[in-house]
């Protein structure tokens, strides 16, 4: 046991001797992670529509209401939000049904970027919302509330279109964004149920017809998630993104909406959009939660 103290008492000495002479150093603290740059690309779920203010980028016929969510995003320190190039009712091509002739597409979007070198080997993150302009959700929307005896047409054909005509063009446009990014982990952010069928509070459909809208939104975001898996499996870092679940409770008939309805102006542009709560606790939450950009 003498022994035992004695060593231990001159081991004490030997390092309190080693760390005088400078031998010893504290461990060095791990450097910061650095942002993830972060591109946003997509139609007026990714513009921020219902957000705020409308705002047009210099030169371009491209709306957006910022923040929305890529500029919450960019706004938590931990995302570099380099750009975001979405606009309100882009489609995915100029060959798309509802392509209006002046709103750059999402493939136009991409193509721009990749010019402009925003979008690279060095982007960490992307995040796009497309093909509600594609499948025409404003018409499904107009239909059942001025035709509400044939909601269930306009929700059919809808929903046919995004499973033949939509699910190839969203196979491709992924596997463009990856071919200009290749390091970048990809969300393919959903839409979400505008309606609570339950709730009691009128708004411009019935509830039969609400539940109708809502299953509709359902099939097109499997078709999304499809694509993201088809994508993925051809080497996109494809990951669908369900912003859906966040929003339940909060639907634009209810007593806290997070999505944005006038019913004074039941054809204003924001309707059935986010609103600011509703990018910030919906979307924004969404990404955090299932990209986890503080990991890339």
């Amino acid at each position: 046991m003498v022994g035992f103290r004695l060593g231990l008492a001159g081991a004490t000495a030997a390092v309190a001797l080693t760390a005088a002479a400078g031998l010893i150093t504290a461990p060095a603290e791990a450097a910061p992670r650095a942002k993830v740059d972060f591109v946003a690309i997509g139609d007026s779920f990714t513009a921020g529509t219902g957000s705020g203010g409308e705002f047009r980028p210099a030169g371009l016929p491209c709306w957006q209401s910022p923040p929305g969510y890529p500029g919450d995003l960019g706004a938590t320190g931990r995302i570099n939000l380099v750009t975001n190039a979405a606009c309100h009712d882009a489609a995915l091509s100029q060959s798309s049904p509802f392509y209006d002739g002046l709103t750059p597409t999402v493939t136009e979007q991409i193509a721009k970027l990749a010019v402009s070198r925003q979008l690279s080997a060095t982007t960490g993150m992307v995040t796009i919302t497309a093909g509600g302009t594609d499948v025409g959700a404003s018409k499904v929307l107009g239909g059942c509330a001025i035709d509400p005896q044939h909601c269930a047409g306009y929700v059919d054909s809808a929903v046919n279109a995004a499973q033949t005509l939509l699910l190839p063009a969203l196979v491709q446009t992924y596997n463009a964004i990856h071919s200009q990014a290749p390091n970048a982990k990809i969300g393919v952010v959903g839409y979400v149920h505008f309606f609570n069928p339950s709730s009691g509070i009128p708004t411009i459909l019935t509830p039969a017809n609400q539940q109708l809208v809502n299953a509709g939104t359902d099939k097109l975001n499997a078709v999304l998630a499809q694509a993201a898996g088809i994508a993925a499996g051809e080497g996109a870092k494809t990951q669908y993104v369900d912003a859906a679940g966040k929003f339940a409770g909060h639907e634009a008939n209810t007593t806290d909406p997070w999505v944005a309805f006038d019913p004074t102006n039941p054809t204003a542009d924001s309707n059935f959009h986010p609103n600011a709560a509703g990018y910030i606790n919906g979307y924004m939450a969404a990404v955090l939660s299932q990209l986890k950009p503080a990991q890339l």
